[in-house]
């Protein structure tokens, strides 16, 4: 099976990020994990890889509620990217909010192909993925 390059995980909660990161590792489904803690981080690493000429990632796990720059911050500085970058992203947003304003928002950004609940459990997280996978 293929695994994608990169997972990047957007989220300002250092517990989530471990125990996702470890539900990852276990899949065996990425070559490469990265975290950080709020929107403007997410963005600045984006730019790095694309200065850098590496890959971005595949496959971003946004929470929406962090500080600095949150998640609806994140999107509207994601989708100013040049097209070529954006596309080879999926967006999945993930959050504990149950508003459904927030889902509605969501759904008003291209990038977001879904909205998820936390928290990810190690069924989901391989779902998705595989999804992600199969649609590229």
């Amino acid at each position: 099976m293929n695994k994608l390059k990169q997972i990047l995980l957007v989220d300002d909660d250092n517990i989530n990020n471990f125990i996702v990161i470890n539900k990852l590792n276990s899949l065996e489904l990425a070559d490469k994990i990265v975290s950080v803690e709020n929107g403007q981080e997410a963005i600045d690493y984006l730019h790095t890889c694309i200065i850098g000429e590496v890959s971005i990632p595949e496959l971003i796990f946004l929470d929406i509620n962090m500080p600095i720059l949150d998640g609806w911050g994140f999107l509207d500085a994601f989708e100013k990217l040049e097209k070529i970058h954006q596309h080879k992203t999926t967006i999945y947003m993930v959050s504990s909010s149950v508003y459904n304003e927030d889902i509605e928002k969501s759904k008003q950004y291209s990038s977001v192909k879904m909205f998820i609940s936390k928290p990810l459990s190690k069924d989901k997280l391989s779902e998705l993925i595989q999804l992600r996978m199969t649609n590229s």
